[in-house]
This record gives C-alpha cells, structure tokens and sequence, in this order.
C-alpha cells in the first residue's frame, strides 16, 4: 500500500474515532468567561478594537492626522538642521578627504586583517539564517493557511 493510501485510510480511521466520541460540554466556569470575553469585545467602542476594525472614515481620518504629524516632524527637523551653525565644525574640503582617507584605511585594514575562515564562516552564517527564517515561514504558512 502506498503512502497515500494509507494515509488516507489512516485519517478516514481518525475521523470515525473523534465523530464516534461523546461530546463533552465544558465547564461553566470556562464557559461564563468565554462568553463574558466575547461580549467584553462585542461592546468595546470601535478606537478600542484593532485597526483592522475600525470604520472606514475613522481610518482614514487617522492616517491624515499620522501623515500630518509625521510631516510637521521632518519640516521641525529641517528647520533645525537649518539653524544650526555648521561653520563652528571646520570642515573643509582638505579635512573631509583627509577624514574620508582615514576611514577607508581603516577599514581596508581591518577586513585584511581577518582570517578568510572568519569572513566564510560569516557569510555561511547569515545564509543559514536565511534559509532558517525562510522554512519557519513556509512552515507557518502551510500551517495557518494550506490546510484550509
């Protein structure tokens, strides 16, 4: 027999075991809380609920006043870059390339001085990581969605 039949067979055989089991009614106690949460969230006010929930007009109003602000904080940042005096910081031209000329030495000679291992081992570890956060999201996926 092959996997698939008995596969098949194996979950016909649970299904007529669990549908062959009395149904067992749940506590009282469970049940008031369950029913007193669900009626909580059935009278909570629409701003208490997730966004998800939320009318329509409300939304929108919402992401208006959000792009507002966000606004009004790059323009207060502008304005303060602005006013800033960059003069007292002395950079001209001949310090930047010097600067510039420091920081790239350096960092030449950093990566030159690391074992090749070293660079390997960390290029495969971020692959690995990669991979890892790719199945654990096909995992998840076939989970909560492929089974419906």
């Amino acid at each position: 027999m092959d996997t698939a039949n008995r596969d098949k067979s194996l979950e016909q055989f649970v299904d007529r075991t669990l549908h062959g089991l009395p149904l067992r009614k749940a506590p009282e106690a469970l049940m008031s809380h369950v029913l007193t949460a669900i009626e909580k969230g059935a009278a909570a006010a629409w701003w208490q609920r997730t966004f998800h929930n939320w009318p329509a007009v409300a939304k929108c109003v919402f992401l208006f006043v959000a792009t507002g602000l966000a606004t009004l904080a790059v323009y207060a940042f502008a304005l303060v870059s602005l006013r800033f005096d960059f003069s007292s910081l002395r950079l001209d031209s001949t310090s930047a390339a010097a600067l510039f000329k420091t920081l790239t030495t350096l960092q030449s000679s950093f990566i030159g001085s690391l074992p090749p291992l070293w660079i390997y081992g960390a290029l495969a570890a971020v692959v690995v990581v990669y991979v890892t956060a790719l199945a654990i999201g096909a995992i998840a996926y076939r989970t909560l969605y492929a089974s419906r």
